[in-house]
């Protein structure tokens, strides 16, 4: 396996355990999983998934 498709496997794993946590926070309905709010975490998941 080369190295661009370690960095999309670690990638995809990282983007789908933030959407996750976003997704587990609007169903339990907290607003704040991590110490901050949950949307906040779409800006991040967004760009890592362009890798």
């Amino acid at each position: 396996m080369g190295n661009k498709d370690k960095i999309n496997k670690i990638s995809g794993i990282a983007s789908l355990s933030m959407l996750a946590a976003v997704l587990s926070g609007y169903i339990t309905g907290i607003d704040s999983l991590f110490g901050f709010p949950n949307a906040i975490l779409l800006y991040v998941l967004m760009p890592s998934t362009l890798f």
